[in-house]
């Protein structure tokens, strides 16, 4: 790029340079080793400074803030995160590292382990792990695996219990898509690796009826449980009947009847003295029928559908004895003076509760079976529940199930991919075809119903990633940092050629022509879309050497094209209400990132460095610069020169408290985010962060220089933003240019 002709303008016997204004931010430029060459806004050299959506400002990135309360101790990484949903729309977070599976728990506030302790394995240890939610009808699920692990299996209702289903010739790296499960870097049943072949599992189960039924269970211990309709319960046992509202000796309640009862009518299993009371009188349902002595039931009636309500008073004896067993899908209640008796029916909510009308409250756990009820009213002595379920085996028919891959019926698949592009890392979606991510190459299926007429072939060469969360899909395509020339990694979208109009046409298209990322590592490089932000995590370089975990961050905003550089220390992220959190490449812990602004209680390390300026040739001085923002009253900023590429000396500090700082005209920058706990209820909404702006013209009387850089560093906690900066009263001195030039950096 050419350099532009600039001359000072002549006022009298000194010659004045025209201010410069910088207000539009271009972000991150490594690409182009001239600074001087940059434009205006760019810049070389930042860390933790965001450039805005419509190129109007700059700003501190957010903060990290643990997830929880309680940090897990020792260094490590976090191998594999994921958010299950329940049917209620209650998120919870589950990670992974060492052995170990974790939740986190929004009601304490707390991280936990889930189930046994260390029930990855050994083998497994350090291990990336798989980590997929799935919801279907029988529940809302998370499932987990690795290939040296198995596939494990959570219902999201009950975090703390982990199933085994003991899938040891089939476990891996996975994701569930199309209601179906896709693995690659497979593992058999003696450890054999399958690193170039992508295989499918069945696809689940589409009605009710083809779960297994089980009726009448006094102690259930299936994997899942249904709706309960239809739920059996049994009380038996020596008492007397409740006492109720009617007086001190009378207790009233209803009993529903298989048939109507005419007079004179016999009714099995109830004694003579309750058959005469019976025979008695009419049938309505707000006659009662009065026995002046102790009755003895002895029989058992049996009820199975309501065809008719009797209603009856009885006595009360301390040496009543009484057996009934009834099936509560065709009883509606029994009352005593307004109490629920014990026959309750309690109904599975799918969200981990047993619902009583009545007022019962009760829980249940669908991977132990557990049922645990509390009734309105308490049962009668030695009370048997029984419940009525609908088990799912996934591993039978289910997601999980590769037992029948390339069976005739099409059920499940393998696709082998045999073309010497390297270790299958990803499988993603796009416009309906499943795009497989080697490390040198790419495939592509186009899967039919039931898959027997699906297409796999090559789709690129010299395009792959070198890690399985180097690829991500977004609603504009997906996101690939593609590294199958080392020399050369760049980041890409997959995505539809916009010049191409008589077909669809999917082709790579980079997105960081801006930046030189040749140096930098990505062995275990993670990207991901959050918000307005296309994110990539990789590894730095430290005193020569790549790090051997990520360390760096790049940020793309989607709209304005920008790039930032962000020292995020991440291994995988996930969406959490609306938020990110990360798990971390240093620790066994999960942040949240760009919530509050400081670092798990540190200053956030920042600073934003500017082009060399020129303004026009020859020797000059600056003697005023202004600067205008937002800021919070507890930050300030300081502001360093640099002239003709030597060190950057401060000049002056942007204080939060100061007069220039107009204190009556809030602005809202955003809200506080998911960090030590769960904000506004879960949703994601919480305070308000409020800043102020300001302006501030000051002195600079600088030295004789060519060049000049300007470098902004916040040092305090909270928010801030510069939407403008300005050279002022910029003057020239003379033709004599330094003795050095310095280009590159």
């Amino acid at each position: 790029m050419a350099k532009k002709n600039t001359q000072p303008s002549s006022k009298g016997k000194r010659l004045v340079i025209p201010d410069h204004v910088v207000s539009e931010f271009d972000g991150l430029n490594t690409y182009i080793k001239d600074i001087t060459e940059l434009k205006d806004g760019e810049t070389p050299d930042a860390i933790n400074w965001l450039t805005g959506t419509k190129k109007d400002h700059i700003e501190l990135r957010g903060g990290t803030q643990l997830l929880g309360t309680n940090r897990n101790s020792g260094s490590g990484r976090i191998t594999g995160i994921g958010v299950g949903q329940m049917q209620n729309g209650m998120q919870v977070p589950f990670f992974t590292f060492g052995e170990k599976i974790l939740y986190y728990n929004a009601t304490t506030n707390l991280t936990a382990e889930c189930s046994t302790t260390n029930i990855l394995g050994t083998a497994a240890n350090g291990e990336d792990v798989a980590i997929m939610p799935y919801q279907n009808l029988a529940g809302s699920f998370v499932y987990f695996t690795s290939p040296d692990s198995s596939i494990l299996k959570v219902a999201t209702a009950n975090p703390a219990s982990v199933v085994d289903l003991n899938s040891k010739s089939y476990r891996g790296l996975a994701k569930i898509d199309t209601n179906r499960m896709f693995m690659w870097q497979r593992k058999d049943i003696n450890g054999n690796p399958y690193n170039t072949q992508l295989f499918l599992g069945v696809s689940d189960k589409a009605t009710v009826s083809q779960y297994t039924q089980y009726t009448a269970q006094s102690s259930p211990t299936s994997n899942s449980i249904g709706t309960g309709d239809g739920t059996t319960k049994t009380f038996s046992g020596n008492v007397g009947l409740p006492i109720g509202s009617n007086n001190a000796t009378e207790s009233v309640f209803n009993v529903e009847i298989a048939a109507p009862i005419s007079a004179g009518a016999t009714v099995t299993g109830i004694s003579a003295a309750v058959q005469a009371v019976v025979s008695m009188g009419s049938l309505s349902d707000t006659n009662k029928f009065t026995v002046g002595m102790p009755v003895i039931i002895t029989g058992v009636v049996g009820m199975t559908q309501i065809n008719g309500l009797i209603g009856f008073v009885v006595a009360i004896s301390p040496s009543l004895s009484i057996t009934i067993s009834i099936n509560s899908s065709a009883f509606s209640a029994w009352s005593s003076g307004g109490m629920a008796y014990p026959s309750e029916y309690f109904i599975d909510d799918q969200n981990g509760n047993m619902v009583d009308v009545a007022g019962g409250t009760g829980t249940v756990n669908y991977m132990t079976g557990v049922v645990t009820v509390t009734f309105a009213t308490a049962p009668l002595n030695s009370a048997v529940i029984q419940t009525q379920t609908y088990a799912e085996d996934s591993s039978n028919g289910g997601v999980t199930d590769f037992t029948q891959n390339g069976s005739t019926t099409g059920k499940g698949k393998t696709y082998n991919q045999f073309d010497g592009g390297g270790t299958l890392q990803a499988v993603w979606p796009f416009d309906q075809v499943q795009y497989c991510f080697h490390i040198l190459k790419s495939w592509y299926v186009n899967l039919t119903t039931d898959d027997t007429q699906a297409t796999n072939l090559p789709y690129r060469s010299n395009f792959g990633i070198p890690y399985w969360r180097a690829a991500f899909p977004t609603d504009d395509g997906i996101l690939i940092l593609n590294n199958a020339l080392p020399s050369k990694p760049s980041v890409n979208f997959l995505e539809i050629d916009t010049g191409v109009t008589s077909i669809i046409t999917i082709v790579p298209a980079p997105i960081s022509d801006n930046l030189d990322l040749s140096a930098y590592g990505f062995k275990q490089c993670a990207v991901r879309r959050f918000g307005n932000y296309d994110l990539v995590a990789f590894a730095n370089v430290t005193n020569g050497k790549i790090d051997t975990v990520n360390t760096l961050m790049l940020a793309r905003n989607i709209y304005s094209g920008a790039w930032d550089m962000l020292d995020y220390e991440v291994s995988c992220m996930e969406q959490y209400y609306g938020n990110l959190i990360a798990g971390d490449s240093l620790s066994n812990n999960v942040f949240t990132l760009f919530s509050g602004f400081d670092d798990d209680g540190f200053l956030i390390n920042n600073h934003w460095t500017s082009k060399a300026y020129l303004f026009a040739e020859g020797l000059k001085k600056v003697n005023r610069f202004v600067i205008r923002g937002l800021i919070q009253s507890s930050q300030n900023i300081d502001i360093y020169f640099a002239t003709d590429f030597g060190n950057f000396i401060k000049v002056f500090t942007v204080v939060g408290t100061a007069s220039y700082v107009n204190t009556g005209n809030p602005n809202i920058v955003g809200s506080n985010t998911v960090g030590s706990q769960v904000v506004g209820g879960g949703n994601g909404v919480g305070t308000p962060i409020i800043a102020y702006p300001y302006e501030v013209e000051f002195i600079v009387g600088s030295d004789l220089f060519e060049y000049i850089q300007v470098q902004f560093q916040a040092n305090n906690i909270g928010y801030c933003s510069i939407d403008q900066f300005v050279w002022k009263d910029i003057r020239w001195k003379a033709r004599k240019s330094s003795p050095t030039r310095f280009i590159g950096n």
